[in-house]
């Protein structure tokens, strides 16, 4: 028994280089056919498109946080308007919330959302989607938070 729990085994007719290739042979046998078997499973067209590819998003992300951040001010000041109107501070909360769900939807909807439906259209099945539609919109998806995080 070894230090580490592991049932080590012992070739008394087996030395030197030869007693390390029968214990480490199989070891090394199994995790090469493991690691051939990943790559074939994958195959070469699922590898995701180049950064080349989809970074026109990433600049739309960078962008977007700004965007996004006018339509708040724009809601607030709804509110704001509202609230001279001599609506209630509920009512005049209620129209911040609405001017902000709405505004956001159509400034992602007239930003973001034509370049997702390059890669996938709106409204097409699940069943219809092929992977390599799926890995280019991954790749859009990550390209787009790597703008939004960008400074």
């Amino acid at each position: 028994m070894s230090l580490l729990g592991v049932r080590s085994i012992n070739f008394p007719f087996i030395s030197g280089p030869e007693r390390f290739a029968a214990r480490w042979l199989p070891t090394i046998l199994v995790a090469s056919a493991s690691a051939w078997a990943v790559v074939l499973a994958n195959g070469p067209g699922s590898s995701p498109p180049t950064i080349e590819a989809v970074s026109p998003i990433r600049e739309i992300g960078r962008g977007y946080g700004r965007d996004l951040a006018g339509v708040y001010s724009g809601a607030w000041l709804e509110g704001a308007t509202a609230l001279e109107r001599g609506s209630s501070v509920a009512e005049s909360l209620g129209v911040v919330e609405k001017a902000w769900r709405v505004g956001r939807v159509k400034l992602f909807d007239r930003k973001v959302a034509p370049v997702f439906s390059e890669a996938v259209p709106e409204g097409r099945p699940a069943e219809e989607t092929s992977t390599a539609e799926r890995m280019r919109l991954s790749a859009l998806w990550r390209e787009f938070a790597a703008g939004l995080a960008a400074d």
